[in-house]
């Protein structure tokens, strides 16, 4: 079993869920087959129309025969920093350092 190991913002579970699939080498269908998921809602989760659960991600990552690890931690910007940026601004930060890490494992896998 592979590790994914990625800080999964709200936002970010699409690139989660996409990179995995991926990954792992399987379709859509196939991956909703393997989890009890709805092909409908595997596409929903990928395009970031809708977020699952951390149950429903967890699920897609061990699917894809990898494993889903969070953790909470202080932010990586200094504090003088974060009062500069909106929520919204945090996020999008956070997603796009999410999608360079995963691209940087897929990388690396190969």
């Amino acid at each position: 079993m592979s590790i994914y190991a990625c800080n999964v913002a709200r936002s970010s579970a699409y690139a989660v869920c996409l990179l995995a699939r991926r990954q792992a080498g399987l379709s859509q269908r196939a991956l909703a087959a393997a989890t009890g998921v709805s092909p409908s809602t595997i596409a929903r989760i990928e395009k970031g129309r809708m977020e699952p659960t951390v149950a429903v991600l967890t699920r897609i990552v061990e699917a894809c025969g990898l494993e889903l690890r969070m953790s909470v931690a202080k932010p990586r910007l200094p504090a003088r920093d974060l009062g500069d940026l909106s929520v919204e601004d945090r996020l999008q930060e956070n997603d796009r350092l999410a999608a360079l890490y995963l691209l940087g494992e897929q990388h690396r896998s190969r």
